[in-house]
């Protein structure tokens, strides 16, 4: 499309050790080693549905948050109103057409070396919870796709039941907290959505 930027979609590899195992994909083992900014973008939804929307409520700052604990790199966070000056629209997903000025409109309004697409694809808010994320880490100089994930968390299946405990115990440890029950993780979105965020993150690339 003339005057517009497609971000292709490129085969996800399966990599073993993302538990549970997932759909994403690496350009490399590690990120750039110029690569310091990465600029996150507004919380979308995949569709316009009251579920998936109230996903993106429930979620946004657990996104936010367990970015920052990944410490692969700086984060900022783009405004809806910068987006719009910029760009021309206030969200954007990475299955967009994209203006062809889009990254260098960003790279000049916050310095970033990459953008961070984040796609909310499925919310269910009562047990059994599931969460599906859209993920995708852009070079903004290249616009190569440095790291991309899709994947659905359902806890009706039992592997993720069986990680979603996992996590809880391991995060407790970490803490020095008293373990919660099982009860919390597989109940609470909010919670289950940092289990379902730290695995898909885990599969970062390496600094």
């Amino acid at each position: 499309m003339k005057g517009m930027v497609a971000l292709g979609l490129l085969l996800f590899g399966l990599i073993a050790r993302a538990e549970p195992s997932g759909n994403f994909f690496q350009s490399d083992s590690r990120l750039p080693a110029d690569l310091q900014r990465v600029l996150i973008l507004p919380l979308t939804a995949q569709a316009a549905r009251a579920d998936l929307e109230s996903g993106c409520e429930s979620l946004a700052q657990v996104l936010q948050a367990e970015l920052a604990k990944t410490r692969r790199f700086e984060v900022v966070h783009a405004t809806a109103e910068t987006l719009r000056s910029r760009t021309g629209r206030s969200a954007w997903s990475a299955a967009d057409a994209l203006p062809a000025k889009f990254f260098s409109a960003l790279r000049e309004a916050y310095g970033c070396d990459a953008v961070l697409f984040c796609e909310v694809t499925a919310f269910k808010a009562y047990a059994p919870l599931s969460v599906g994320w859209r993920l995708r880490l852009v070079d903004a100089r290249s616009q190569q796709t440095l790291w991309a994930s899709d994947e659905v968390f359902d806890a009706s299946h039992g592997d993720i039941q069986h990680g979603a405990r996992r996590y809880e115990r391991q995060e407790a440890r970490a803490t020095s907290e008293r373990p919660s029950s099982d009860w919390l993780v597989l109940n609470s979105p909010r919670r289950f959505g940092q289990f379902t965020l730290a695995t898909l993150l885990a599969t970062l690339p390496r600094r």
